[in-house]
């Protein structure tokens, strides 16, 4: 099986990495081999998260369960 690289946030609909560019190993529990990367959050990159899921919010709520 073929895994990405890195493995970005994903923030406001966009796939961003760490704000500081930092990152971790993303280890296969079957192998214990590095399979990837993993983007590391900073708290700034929460609160832009948090940021934009607040702002969604409302859309969202409005959606039927359909949709």
């Amino acid at each position: 099986m073929q895994y990405p690289e890195l493995i970005p946030n994903y923030i406001n609909g966009a796939m961003v990495p760490a704000s500081g560019g930092a990152t971790f190993a993303n280890v296969s529990p079957h192998s214990g081999q590095e399979i990837g990367r993993v983007a590391r959050s900073s708290a700034a990159d929460v609160e832009a998260a948090i940021r934009a899921a607040v702002g969604a919010q409302s859309s969202w709520a409005s959606r039927r369960s359909e949709e």
